[in-house]
C-alpha cells in the first residue's frame, strides 16, 4: 500500500519523534520497506525531515543521528534532503511552534501552486 504514493510523490515529508537518540521504529520500518522499491523512482525526489525531541538542548537529543541516517538514505537513493526542522517539545507542544506551522503552510502552498 505504501509503494504507489511513494512512486507518485515529488516530495516525501518524513516526521519522527526522537526516541533513545534515534528515529521512531515506525519511520525505520517505513525506510526499510523502501528497499523493495526500484531505486530509480527516487532519483531527484525531495525529502523534508521534521523531528521532535523532549530535551531542551538539541545537541543532547539525538536529532543529529536521525539527520545523518536520513541524509545517508537520501544520498544512496539520489534524493535531495532539502530541509530539516527540529523542534523541542520540552516546554511546548509542536502545535504551538510557529516554525512548524510555517513549514507546513509553505509545503501546502507550494503543492497547490501558490
Amino acid at each position: 500500500m505504501i509503494y504507489p504514493p511513494v512512486n507518485n510523490a515529488d516530495i516525501m515529508i518524513l516526521t519522527t519523534p526522537v526516541y533513545v537518540f534515534n528515529m521512531s521504529a515506525q519511520l525505520k520500518v517505513f525506510l526499510d520497506r523502501l528497499h523493495a522499491v526500484d531505486y530509480r523512482v527516487f532519483k531527484g525526489k525531495k525529502i523534508v525531515l521534521l523531528t521532535t525531541y523532549g530535551d531542551n538542548e538539541e545537541e543532547h537529543s539525538g536529532v543529529q543521528n536521525v539527520i545523518k541516517s536520513i541524509r545517508m538514505t537520501a544520498q544512496m537513493l539520489e534524493m535531495d534532503l532539502v530541509q530539516t526542522l527540529n523542534i523541542s517539545t520540552y516546554s511546548a507542544p509542536i502545535t504551538k511552534n510557529e516554525k512548524a506551522y510555517i513549514l507546513g503552510k509553505n509545503l501546502v502552498n507550494k503543492e497547490q501552486g501558490e
